[in-house]
Parts: C-alpha cells; sequence; structure tokens
C-alpha cells in the first residue's frame, strides 16, 4: 500500500480547482516532548480559517493573519472561512476540522495534561511559502510559547 500524500487527497477532492503546490521542505524536525504527555499542555493549530462568526473572514489567499481562539468562546459562535469544498464536513461539525471538543475530553481523562487558553487557526491558501515559513510561522511559534504549550496538534485542511 502507498502511503496517501495529504495534498494528493486534497487536490482530488477540490477537482474544480488548479492543482495546489508542493513545496519540498525535507523531513520535519520532530522534538520530544521535554515531560509526558499526559502532563503537557497542547495547543491546536489549524490551517481551515476557523473565526468568530461575528469577524471578518479571511482573505482567500496568501493571508497571512492568525486568529486566536479562546478555549471560553463556545463552538457555536465559530465558523470555517476555508473557500473550497473541504469546509463543508466542517460546517457540519468543527471538530473536523478544529477537534477542541475531543481536545478537552483528553484534559478530562488525563491522556493530555491541559489545553492551552487558546488556540490557532490560519487560512491554508497560502502561496506564498517563503513568507509563511520565514514570517508567519514565527509569529504563530511566538504565540504558542505565550500560551506555554508543550506539544501542538497540527490539523491541516
Amino acid at each position: 500500500m502507498r502511503p496517501l500524500r495529504y495534498i494528493e487527497l486534497v487536490n482530488s477532492v477540490t477537482s474544480e480547482l488548479p492543482p495546489l503546490p508542493i513545496a519540498a521542505l525535507g523531513r520535519p524536525l520532530l522534538r520530544r516532548l521535554r515531560k509526558p504527555l499526559r502532563e503537557s499542555r497542547v495547543i491546536i493549530v489549524t490551517s481551515a480559517g476557523i473565526r468568530l462568526k461575528s469577524e471578518p473572514p479571511f482573505r482567500p489567499t496568501n493571508d497571512m493573519s492568525f486568529r486566536r481562539i479562546a478555549q471560553t468562546v463556545p463552538s457555536s459562535l465559530l465558523v470555517p472561512s476555508h473557500p473550497t469544498p473541504v469546509r463543508r464536513p466542517a460546517e457540519q461539525d468543527l471538530n473536523v476540522v478544529f477537534p477542541r471538543d475531543r481536545m478537552a475530553e483528553l484534559a478530562t481523562e488525563g491522556v493530555i495534561g491541559s489545553v492551552a487558553p487558546f488556540d490557532l487557526s490560519f487560512l491554508g491558501t497560502i502561496k506564498k511559502l517563503t513568507s509563511l515559513v520565514s514570517e508567519l510561522a514565527v509569529e504563530m511559534v511566538r504565540a504558542a510559547r505565550e500560551a506555554e504549550a508543550d506539544a501542538a496538534l497540527l490539523v491541516p485542511l
């Protein structure tokens, strides 16, 4: 069985759109956790463009901003901004692309130590890959550190 590449899956779902570019970034730099997961604070980072319904949507492409979604905000006040059809399941159940309820359950069960006070959301329709890596990602890492997160759950869309 051939491994599934995320970008191939997205391109097959969004067949009416031109294929997305594939960046060759090399192997990811993975680090061991400094403490056990059951003691770690976890932050969610999603590229689904989750935002408050009352906020303006992300720009459709190359939006180099991100939103902090506080844990105190009810999920009923959140929506995905992703402009492609892959957002449709998230419109029915936000946890598909922003599993905050599942993370809270894991914290209650003691699988993880706790959830971060806020999670991070950006819109993944960014074609300026250099800016994504050297600017937006750096700002988001800074925000994750501010949240005192020990680990991040990355949820691509």
